[in-house]
């Protein structure tokens, strides 16, 4: 059976693919976007944790689908790792992960090997060069930041360090101070201060070293076309539209994964600044692309900024009233909804399933990943069997 014709690269003409509706929303919003370029599909999203990046990859998936585009996926879970200890990233992103599962994933050696990966957006530790050996050229990098002190208050509480340490957030940073060792430990080995610049490809030896973290630094600069901030993540999503010459409608959203009030911890002045001096190197991160994100706001254009924003608000606005029934959380949720988030601290959604977009926007992260998994496997099976039969496969 001949492989390398069962993917069919997508029309150039992507509002095409698009349901009716969505294709007339966009339409309002595209401030003509699609007159002048074309809309970008070759995406690469580096996931890290706790910056609203669910909330990105969520934007990422809803565009896929509707497309059809091709998504990295592993056989089961959400991490691109090691398939031997998928959930505990210790190593940097090879694409040998991928090619040990393809029994399992029999897409991923035709894909590969023609570059028909579209877009990349797991958890993974950060690799510039497999990832883009998997997409191929014109890929679009982009990843987000977060204040790393907020990060690890929010770091903290998702990944139980107060049960590993039996130490509160306000013990853990009191205990900074007077212990040698206390900085070093991490979460599942992977998950602790300094958080961003592990995702984005440090090792752990180097987080506390400042001429490697200036090193990587400089390195992210040329590898990432766009760096978002989740604290302006309404500028943040106008300049990523922006940048793949997509409708705003394409990057509206609900907050994914977002921490009920009542499992925030405040933090004083003094402590903040204790989790500052140990996150030196996030910070430097955090500081050094802010002023990166500041001037491309900057030469966007205030006026404009400030209307996209708006229109972009209002479309939010209007996705919820259309899709929102009420906000819940995981507890009064049925167990097999695909709208019930990991987390008990996380806010979920009760949505309106009549809709499809609003089934989108709402779905759990799980959820998404394993839909998009589920879609990529039926193409393959649907595009096999016409092969095997010598019929002309379809776009399913």
């Amino acid at each position: 059976m001949n492989t390398t014709s069962l993917f069919i690269e997508p029309p150039s003409g992507l509002l095409q693919l698009l349901p009716s509706a969505l294709l007339s929303s966009a339409r309002e919003t595209s401030s003509q976007k699609t007159t002048q370029c074309q809309p970008h599909t070759k995406i690469a999203f580096m996931k890290t944790h706790k910056t609203a990046s669910s909330t990105v990859q969520s934007v990422l998936f809803r565009f896929g689908l509707d497309n059809k585009l091709n998504f990295v996926l592993p056989s089961d879970g959400n991490h691109l790792n090691d398939p031997s200890h998928r959930f505990i990233l210790t190593e940097n992103f090879k694409t040998e992960w991928l090619d040990q599962e393809k029994e399992k994933i029999p897409w991923h050696e035709t894909l590969y090997k023609e570059k028909k990966y579209d877009i990349f957006n797991l958890h993974t530790v950060w690799n510039q060069t497999a990832t883009r050996d998997l997409l191929g050229p014109d890929t679009v990098y982009v990843t987000i930041l977060r204040h790393p002190v907020d990060l690890f208050e929010s770091l903290y509480a998702y990944t139980n360090f107060q049960t590993v340490l039996k130490l509160s957030l306000h013990e853990y940073i009191q205990s900074l101070n007077v212990s040698e060792t206390l900085y070093q430990h991490r979460i599942n080995q992977y998950m602790g201060l300094n958080q961003q610049l592990y995702d984005l490809g440090l090792p752990l030896v180097d987080l506390y070293k400042l001429d490697a973290i200036k090193d990587r630094i400089k390195e992210m600069e040329k590898e990432f076309d766009l760096v978002l901030f989740s604290e302006m993540f309404d500028e943040s999503m106008v300049l990523l539209a922006d940048k793949l010459c997509w409708p705003l409608d394409y990057v509206k959203s609900f907050k994914l994964n977002a921490r009920k009030a009542a499992y925030k911890v405040t933090l004083n002045k003094q402590e903040r600044k204790t989790l500052e001096a140990w996150q030196n190197g996030d910070l430097l991160l955090y500081n050094h692309f802010k002023q990166i994100f500041q001037q491309k706001v900057t030469d966007y254009g205030d006026a404009k900024m400030t209307e996209d924003v708006k229109i972009l608000q209002e479309l939010n606005q209007e996705a919820k009233e259309r899709c929102l029934i009420s906000e819940t959380d995981r507890e009064h949720m049925d167990r097999k909804s695909l709208y019930r988030p990991f987390s008990h601290e996380v806010v979920a959604y009760k949505i309106n399933q009549d809709d499809h977009e609003c089934r989108l926007l709402g779905m759990a992260e799980n959820a998404l990943v394993d839909l998009a998994r589920a879609r990529q496997k039926f193409r393959w099976d649907t595009a096999s069997n016409s092969a095997e039969k010598n019929v002309q496969p379809k776009i399913i």
